[in-house]
């Protein structure tokens, strides 16, 4: 569900809360590292949120790593002009997503895309097949990319390439 939904808004504010949180952590738990190895490190370390956008958690998270003055750098598993961004919204949604997303990428350092929208929208297995390449794509980049990773997950245990699942697990591994 989009996460401008309002009937989810109090898991929406409890999450968003978890993540000020654990950011603030970071940022205090980096400073310290900063401030006991001054011979090593810059004064003020550069902190990166690297997230996918998608439409959700990550999003959630993108927007307080920007509040709280991280850099935001975008992993995408699509060209950002692709219409699969948000296809299964409604058109009223698609059009609050799309704005997120724009306004997202307009404030990302740096926007990594992965261009494979030939055949995004295939129905038929192949299709299915290249999104979730994409998705995988995106996600190892984003492991690649990153020090600490913070996981939103439902808990479902959807083991195609590039789900949260999936992603985890690599992350372990």
């Amino acid at each position: 569900k989009p996460c401008f939904d309002e009937k989810y808004k109090d898991v929406i504010l409890f999450i968003k809360d978890k993540i000020e949180k654990i950011l603030s952590a970071i940022t205090s738990a980096s400073l310290q590292i900063v401030n006991m190895h001054p011979d090593i490190f810059t004064p003020t370390p550069q902190l990166n949120v690297n997230s996918c956008l998608s439409e959700g958690a990550d999003r959630l998270v993108a927007r307080e790593g920007l509040h709280q003055g991280f850099n935001l750098g975008a992993i995408l598993p699509f060209h950002r002009d692709s219409p699969i961004h948000g296809h299964d919204l409604s058109a009223s949604d698609q059009k609050i997503s799309r704005a997120e997303l724009d306004y997202l990428l307009q404030a990302s350092k740096n926007i990594f895309e992965i261009n494979s929208d030939i055949g995004a929208f295939t129905s038929d297995t192949s299709g299915d097949e290249l999104r979730q390449n994409a998705y995988l794509s995106a996600s190892i980049s984003m492991l690649e990319n990153s020090d600490i990773i913070i996981a939103l997950w439902n808990q479902k245990l959807q083991q195609r390439p590039g789900s949260t699942y999936d992603t985890l697990t690599r992350a372990i591994n």
